[in-house]
């Protein structure tokens, strides 16, 4: 008697699905772990610049819990606009010659979230 053999046939598409999703997740991996090292801005001499950079912490907070979300699957939708608002706030901080290292820190914080933003958007959040 011959023994029965199952064969599992895979559409091509599912393939493709399969290796975007393990890409994603490398790459919102890799965004994730980079964005935990990078060392928080300190806070400015300038009232109005530390203000802002109060900001930021709430929304820092904010996108990595949702980014932390979509690895576990938990999100579903929200707003991904705020971060664009922060962003343009800060330029009105480059002039202040006291905090010109905190504003390039700050630059280099919000390049790093704006990729945090990418992977929800990618994401199709």
């Amino acid at each position: 008697m011959l023994g029965m053999v199952s064969t599992f046939v895979v559409g091509e598409n599912d393939i493709d699905k399969n290796c975007r999703a393990y890409k994603t997740h490398m790459n919102t991996h890799s965004i994730l772990e980079k964005h935990k090292k990078l060392k928080f801005p300190p806070f400015p001499n300038d009232e109005d610049f530390s203000l802002w950079v109060e900001e930021l912490v709430e929304l820092d907070a904010h996108y990595y819990g949702l980014v932390t979300s979509i690895v576990v699957g938990g999100l579903k939708a929200f707003d991904i606009n705020l971060l664009e608002d922060l962003k343009q706030r800060l330029i009105k901080f480059e002039v202040l010659e006291d905090d010109k290292d905190t504003y390039r820190e700050c630059e280099a914080y919000i390049v790093s979230l704006e990729n945090i933003v990418q992977v929800i958007r990618e994401n199709n959040y």
